[in-house]
């Protein structure tokens, strides 16, 4: 492991972490968290570029809008690991490493080819910095949609799946921004990628 930018202890969540079981009893008191590279400024940057290529609400607005509120939230997600085998031709393989993501508010899944970095940071630090969503879903409902999911990849890509552990609670960054020009309007912005999710 080695040193990151935000001071904690870079790790690297794969199938060694789920197969031993202490990710989870680790979770009562370290939580694995996704690695920021945006930070509040930056946010800011990218929700006014969203607005600014789109012409929305800047429209007839002769001054920037004003900041109300900005908080960053950490939201819960289900990690499972995976090898994906597939086939070309009679003999020929593929062999790679997959993710399985599991929303922990929505149980929406989605598959990922990298996994993401993750710092383990102490659950008072974390409450420090933000807020601290909990899951809405339980993990046994998390395993059912990544096995879903599971199966969705097989049939769509003629391969196979072999979950590789059970679900790891993880979080992601995400600020909440919310500004005011004639009305207020909120933003989520992604903290891993950039991303605006949502207004």
């Amino acid at each position: 492991m080695t040193e990151s930018e935000t001071g904690t202890d870079r790790v690297e969540v794969d199938a060694d972490v789920t197969r031993n079981g202490n990710a989870q009893n680790a979770v009562r008191t370290m939580l694995p968290v996704m690695e920021s590279s945006i930070d509040q400024h930056t946010a800011l940057s990218r929700i006014a570029k969203k607005l600014t290529i789109f012409e929305r609400w800047y429209a007839g607005i002769s001054s920037p809008p004003v900041i109300k509120t900005t908080e960053l939230y950490f939201k819960p997600y289900f990690l499972t690991p995976a090898r994906q085998r597939k086939r070309f031709g009679i003999n020929n393989f593929e062999e790679m490493q997959i993710y399985i993501s599991v929303d922990g508010l929505t149980g929406v899944a989605s598959v990922l080819r990298d996994p993401p970095e993750c710092g383990e940071v102490p659950h008072e630090d974390l409450q420090a910095r933000g807020h601290i969503l909990d899951p809405a879903i339980s993990e046994e409902r998390a395993l059912n949609r990544t096995q879903r999911r599971q199966t969705h990849v097989e049939v769509r890509t003629k391969s196979q799946v072999k979950l590789e552990g059970s679900p790891v609670l993880i979080y992601k960054p995400i600020w909440f921004i919310e500004l005011e020009a004639r009305r207020r309007r909120r933003f989520a912005v992604d903290s891993v990628n950039g991303y605006v999710l949502q207004e």
